[in-house]
Order: C-alpha cells, then sequence, then structure tokens
C-alpha cells in the first residue's frame, strides 16, 4: 500500500456493520407496457366540440389530411372574395376553381368548394332579388334613403367577407366547418352520411 493511502474504516467494535449500497433494480415492466408505446396529447382545435358545427377530423371515409388538402379547402371559400373585383361571377368562379383543381383528389376540397359555391348562389340570388324592391323605394322616396340602404348594403358585404374568411381559417387548419343549410347538404353530398358533429 502506498504511504498516503489510509485502510479501509473498520466497524466499531460492538456497533452493527454497515450493509453495502447495492444499485436499486429497474422498474418492472409487463411485457404490454413495453410493447405500446403512450399516445401522443390532443392538439387543441384538431377534434370538433359537441354542437360546435365541427365534424370530426377525418370522416369515416377518408385519412389523414395533407397540407395541400387543407390550402385548396380554404380557397374554396377565400377565392369567393373575388366578386369585390369581378362582381356577379367573381364569388361564383372562385368556389368552381377549387372544385374542378381537386374534385377527383380530395373529398374535404370537394366538400368545401360546394357549399362555397352553393352558398354564394344563394346570396346573388339574394342580392339581386333585393335589387328591385330597393331601387323602387329610391324612386319612390326620390333617394331620400340612399345613404340608409347603402350603409345596410355595405355593411353586410362585410359581414359576410368576414364570415367567409373564417370558413376559409377553419378549413385550413382541416376542420369539416359548414355553412348553415348548405353545408348539411354539401356534406351528404360528398360523403353520403348526414353530418354527425363530434
Amino acid at each position: 500500500m502506498a504511504e498516503n493511502e489510509s485502510p479501509p474504516s473498520a466497524p466499531a467494535p460492538g456497533g452493527p456493520a454497515e450493509p453495502e449500497a447495492k444499485p436499486a433494480p429497474p422498474a418492472a415492466q409487463t411485457p404490454e407496457a413495453a410493447k405500446e408505446p403512450e399516445a401522443p396529447p390532443a392538439k387543441p382545435g384538431t377534434a370538433g366540440q359537441a354542437g360546435s358545427g365541427t365534424a370530426p377530423q377525418t370522416p369515416a371515409a377518408g385519412g389523414p389530411l395533407t397540407d395541400d388538402e387543407k390550402l385548396w379547402g380554404m380557397l374554396a371559400h377565400v377565392l369567393a372574395l373575388t366578386m369585390y373585383v369581378a362582381p356577379l361571377v367573381g364569388n361564383l368562379a372562385g368556389p368552381a376553381v377549387a372544385y374542378f383543381a381537386r374534385k377527383d383528389q380530395s373529398k374535404f376540397v370537394r366538400f368545401h368548394a360546394i357549399q362555397s359555391f352553393v352558398l354564394q348562389l344563394a346570396l346573388l340570388a339574394v342580392a339581386i332579388g333585393l335589387s328591385i324592391p330597393t331601387i323602387l323605394l329610391l324612386f319612390v322616396t326620390r333617394g331620400f334613403l340612399i345613404y340608409d340602404l347603402w350603409r345596410f348594403f355595405a355593411l353586410a358585404g362585410v359581414a359576410v367577407a368576414v364570415y367567409v374568411v373564417l370558413m376559409g381559417l377553419k378549413a385550413k387548419n382541416g376542420e369539416f366547418c359548414k355553412y348553415p343549410i348548405v353545408g348539411d347538404w354539401a356534406y351528404k353530398k360528398v360523403y353520403e352520411q348526414d353530418w354527425k358533429p363530434v
């Protein structure tokens, strides 16, 4: 032994001997636990809430959505805003472009394009239907209500644009969001089943 090394200390006479520390055994695992990894936590907003108007992320007939499908689902809605550039045709041409571009590749895109097209067609019919009584009213009142009517139609246009953009953003997130009435019809037409929110 070297001079500067001290011998191990012996236990005090009459005292208990200290047991040697042993490493702890690894935690026991069952074969099932070793085979099944933990499921990742669900991301918020990926599945619909009960009664929220959003269906499951992937309906029975489909699989996980690709980024391309989500992009075209969004475009099916926001391309309808071309009505502000090309009135009377832009709002119908936008959803039609999305429909014909991806109708065979994705039911998700087809669903969003159909409901967007039908909604824009309905809004166009309402606008044309309201224009006749509006013109008559302006003629009868000699333009007295022109500013009030202009404000009403301007606010309605802004509300529709905001709603369309919100629906486009939901589609970009992969949600099966729907417009009232026309969304149920479009979903049944594409997926051949009724809308079933989670």
